[in-house]
This record gives structure tokens, sequence and C-alpha cells, in this order.
């Protein structure tokens, strides 16, 4: 079961049914994301269409269609029971979850760690509690987790693998009227 909210968490678990489907190819895949997911052949028992906003009015006006959708996916886990449950980032839905599956007794794994460096680091502790394993993109996130006891496995960031180029560097160089020696500084 994946649980994703977002286009950036529903770019990161298409990719990851993919690579699990290189393992596994019959393995079943059911939750809450977007076409991405969907298009690599998870069952959506629900979609993240509406459910991103910013802004403390935005968020009140889908706090009733949230709970209806955790309502809906604890029911989802409770009747099919699934191997594990896989949180990509959205933590404001996916620290709800956390505790239905955990009671459930299903392994729980978060993929893209919520920015706890950032902001709002007393989440630490929800995720010592119900995490069995996080799985980092970016390598200082690995000792932070560790240093809280948190099992922790930095695996790297997603984009790596999904950026494809579509021109080599000296082509690409040559067209935009560029040294083909000197080192190139992007600002991005």
């Amino acid at each position: 079961m994946i649980s994703c909210g977002e286009a950036s968490g529903d770019l990161y678990a298409g990719s990851l049914v993919r690579a699990l489907r290189e393992y596994e190819p019959d393995v079943d895949v059911f939750g809450f994301g977007g076409p991405r997911l969907a298009r690599e052949g998870a069952e959506l028992i629900g979609s993240y269409t509406g459910f991103t906003v910013t802004g403390l009015i935005e968020a009140a006006s889908v706090l009733s269609k949230s709970r209806t959708m955790l309502k809906t996916l604890g029911a989802a886990a409770a009747e099919r029971r699934p191997d594990v449950f896989v949180a990509i980032d959205f933590p404001d839905f996916n620290f709800q979850m956390l505790p239905v599956m955990h009671a459930l007794g299903v392994p729980i794994v978060y993929y893209v760690s919520p920015q706890l460096w950032a902001w709002r680091a007393g989440r630490m502790a929800t995720l010592k509690r119900y995490v069995d394993r996080m799985l980092v993109i970016f390598p200082f996130e690995e000792a932070l987790y560790r240093d809280a006891d948190v099992p922790v496995e930095f695996v790297g960031h997603p984009l790596i693998d999904l950026a494809v180029t579509s021109q080599s560097s000296p082509d690409w160089r040559r067209k935009h009227r560029l040294d083909p020696v000197r080192p190139l500084v992007a600002l991005l």
C-alpha cells in the first residue's frame, strides 16, 4: 500500500512501483496517489487531486475530504492487510495514517522524508514511534535519523534516475555556442 498526496510524490511512487515490478512482476499495489502511480498498475483507492493546498483557509477547506480519505484507506488496509505501507512525503496526511497502519500491525516505510531539519523537528518522535524504516534522499538526513534512533537508509534522490537528457553535453554546448571545455555552472 502506498500513500502520496502531491505530484512529486506521485512521480516517486510511480517510479518505485516500476522498480518493484522488476523484482516482483505480480506485486499488488494499491493506495492513495495520482496518475503516475495508476499508470504503473497501482489500484487507486483515492486520488490526491484537490488535497494539495497552501494556506490555513485552504487547508481547512479540505479537512472533511481528508478525514474521509483517511477512513477509506484505513478500511482498505484492514480488509486487504498489505505486507507494507509506504508513505511518501506529504506529512500532514501521512502522519495521520501512521497510527492506523501501526495498529493493524503493518510494517511502515517512509520514503522521502518530511523536511524535519528545516521545520517542525518535533515530528521526529512520531516517526521514531511508528516507522520501521526511513528511506531518505539526501545524505545528511541519514545522520539525523540515525542520531534519533530511527532505522534509516540513504537511497539517493529519485530525480537522479528520472532525469533523462535529450542531448549530450557537447551537442548542447555547441547548440548554445558555449565553450566545450570551460566549466559550466547553472543557477537554478
